[in-house]
């Protein structure tokens, strides 16, 4: 079983291997061997915001690989908005006609939007609720609209919801129309949400 060794007899490598460095080597501080190694292995492993990142191929704005991460993390960061009508100050839905009873603004981006809305308590006809980008139109964008019959129980009110993934490619103005034939005017509240995905 061959080892090597200093001139002093000193064993150096085993015959399994292991090394011993001691006072045979050392850098400038007189750091042995293993530890100046060490030292330039972490010298070498630098921080992620110490790492430039090239982004014209991307069209993020980081200049440095941390902060490239986090943009792209933000960027899929749902942002939610919530657009109420208050059960204490419902909207008038007049009797057999279309009434817009919300409109926002979407800017580009994919969105899913969910709306809910209570029809005060009357057990005749339908309810019907869309979400449309037309000021006169009245069927549902992308399929958002629903119409249901309103529920039987003359004391209960009658929910209705629209759901829906839009992808909005440039500014978009949004309405939220209704329409009930119960033979007279009904309150109603409630609220859409547009949540932007990305």
């Amino acid at each position: 079983m061959g080892v090597i060794t200093d001139s002093t007899g000193r064993l150096l490598v085993n015959a399994v291997g292991g090394i011993d460095t001691t006072g045979l080597m050392t850098d400038a501080t007189g750091q042995d061997i293993v530890t100046a190694i060490n030292n330039i292995s972490s010298a070498i492993s630098p921080a992620a915001s110490n790492v430039t990142y090239e982004n014209t191929s991307s069209g993020l704005s980081a200049s440095n690989v941390q902060a490239a991460i986090d943009e792209v993390v933000s960027k899929f960061t749902p942002t939610i908005t919530d657009h109420n009508i208050a059960s204490d100050s419902p909207v008038s839905v007049a009797n057999d006609t279309y009434v817009t009873i919300d409109d926002f603004i979407l800017d580009k981006g994919v969105y899913l939007i969910v709306g809910t809305y209570i029809f005060a308590a009357n057990a005749t006809g339908y309810r019907y609720l869309a979400v449309t980008n037309s000021s006169t139109g009245t069927g549902g964008w992308y399929g958002m609209s629903n119409r249901l019959n309103a529920v039987t129980a003359s004391n209960q009110t009658t929910t209705i919801t629209v759901t829906g993934i839009v992808n909005v490619t440039s500014s978009t103005h949004i309405y939220v129309k209704t329409r009930q034939n119960s033979g007279s005017t009904l309150n109603l509240y409630g609220r859409i949400r547009p949540t932007k995905l990305a």
